[in-house]
């Protein structure tokens, strides 16, 4: 669904102008508009991943310091140091968001909790509800809203205590010279929350009627403060993921008691870190009803490009990359947190912006699918669709099914160039080759697999939780140097 946009180069200045005014210079020329190195960014990534490992590690009997670490994955996810919160100065919505994010940041925040019978849920957005809401029917409840009653001098303790935590954190990170990059008042929320979350899964807890807690991420801060305060209140809790399983041990840790994966491809990928196989289950993904035939190939339709939610500099000169690789329309479909006003700004006046679900769009067969390491890829490859990664010099994918031949890389127009010509020549043995690359991380799909993963639910609640969970990456020490999984 395309919609109005602005002037190309509006609101754009410096080295953002730079990146896209480059490429009416050199479409046509053997010259290629190139995407940044990222070298820079991954060194600042691994001194704060090294920071926060040993800061929690150190501290792995506080439940409040195991839930600290998320603020790494805030800050650095994709390592880039902007991460997801919007910067103000470039564009009008970007530093509205940012204001309505402070005013509410500035008084406690109440994480949504919802109840499913005797299953205790947590949401943070609205694909971990596409996922847990089929998983909460096929136990035949509905998830409502719940909140608990918390004892104002406990809130203000655990408050007190995540605030000298995120103190201390970020001295540590400042000694090192990897300061937090975003404002003081809301790195001081982001703790400030981790700790209202874990006082209200524990009230919710102490009513006794909850026998099993069920999260759709391990890596965000309501979700790990309802996994520390169900294994201190003896509940297990199960999880199922709400997106493709990314590559790196910092944010896919399992502290939980169950795990419904979504494919063997990510049991493989955990038993890389020596996580026991017999630990994990493959349930697949309720959030997409996958079709008994893939769409057919539109030919007529334009491109997709599927961003996420990258820093500006960063989503500048991937649009600059396509529009020097090719002349013809391209469909932006962004993530949710996209700021659009500025893709708007920045894209060719040719381009249109989805304004649906991309799945939605996926659906019609466009002919190739433009991203940079985003769970869109996946949805792609299991409707079968040609699929190619921007790839930034010195970095890598986020995910380890983005891998060749299933995915072609590209870090420059030329590359792109020709990774557009190759999808138009994608045949039906290609495709059936990207669809059983894609089976092998999504089993299931729809209400089948929100089946097995409420059997799993129905299993923890009969055994009960685990002497110890999965894998908790920062519980235990490991060797700096930890091997890539295979």
């Amino acid at each position: 669904m395309p919609g109005a946009h602005r002037p190309r180069h509006e609101g754009c200045t410096g080295i953002l102008a730079c990146l896209v005014a480059s490429r009416a210079d050199t479409r046509g020329q053997s010259a290629a508009v190139s995407l940044p190195s990222q070298d820079e960014a991954l060194e600042r990534s691994a001194v704060t991943r090294r920071v926060v490992g040993d800061f929690c590690r150190s501290r792995s009997e506080d439940p409040l310091a195991h839930i600290m670490w998320l603020l790494a994955a805030k800050l650095e996810p994709r390592s880039g140091a902007e991460g997801h919160v919007p910067q103000a100065g470039r564009t009008a919505s970007a530093a509205r968001r940012l204001a309505k994010d402070l005013r509410q940041r500035a008084r406690p925040t109440r994480p949504d909790f919802f109840s499913g019978g005797d299953v205790l849920f947590v949401v943070e957005s609205e694909n971990q509800r596409r996922v847990l809401a089929p998983v909460a029917a096929s136990l035949g409840a509905t998830m409502r809203p719940v909140a608990g009653a918390v004892a104002w001098r406990e809130q203000r303790r655990l408050s007190a205590h995540a605030l000298c935590l995120a103190r201390e954190l970020s001295a540590d990170l400042s000694a090192a010279g990897a300061a937090p990059p975003i404002a003081a008042r809301t790195w001081y929320a982001f703790a400030r929350d981790a700790g209202h979350a874990f006082g209200y899964a524990r009230a919710l807890f102490r009513e006794g009627t909850i026998r099993a807690a069920a999260v759709a991420s391990t890596h965000g801060g309501p979700p790990r403060a309802l996994v520390a305060a169900a294994r201190e209140a003896g509940v297990p809790s199960v999880y199922t993921p709400h997106a493709p399983l990314l590559r790196d041990l910092e944010v896919i840790d399992l502290p939980v008691d169950y795990a419904a994966l979504r494919g063997s491809g990510e049991v493989e990928h955990y038993a890389g870190f020596g996580v026991e196989r017999r630990l994990l289950a493959v349930a697949g993904d309720p959030s997409m009803a996958r079709p008994a035939e893939p769409p057919p190939l539109a030919r007529g339709l334009d491109a997709v490009f599927a961003p996420s939610p990258d820093p500006q500099p960063r989503i500048a000169a991937m649009v600059a990359v396509i529009a020097a690789a090719t002349s013809e329309p391209v469909t932006v479909s962004p993530h949710p947190r996209s700021d659009v006003d500025f893709l708007r700004q920045v894209m060719p006046h040719s381009w249109s912006v989805w304004q649906r679900r991309t799945l939605e769009l996926l659906e019609q067969g466009p002919p190739v699918v433009v991203q940079h390491s985003s769970g869109v890829a996946l949805e792609a490859l299991q409707l079968g669709l040609p699929t190619v990664e921007l790839t930034f010099p010195g970095g890598r994918p986020a995910y380890p099914f983005i891998r060749e031949p299933y995915v072609v890389p590209a870090s420059n127009s030329v590359e792109l160039r020709a990774a557009l010509e190759q999808a138009h020549t994608t045949d039906s043995s290609r495709r059936d080759e990207l669809l059983k690359w894609a089976r092998h991380w999504v089993a299931r799909t729809g209400d089948d697999a929100a089946a097995h993963i409420g059997a799993l639910i129905d299993e923890a609640k009969r055994v009960g939780p685990r002497a110890q969970p999965i894998w908790d990456a920062w519980a235990a020490k490991r060797s700096a140097d930890a091997a890539e999984p295979l």
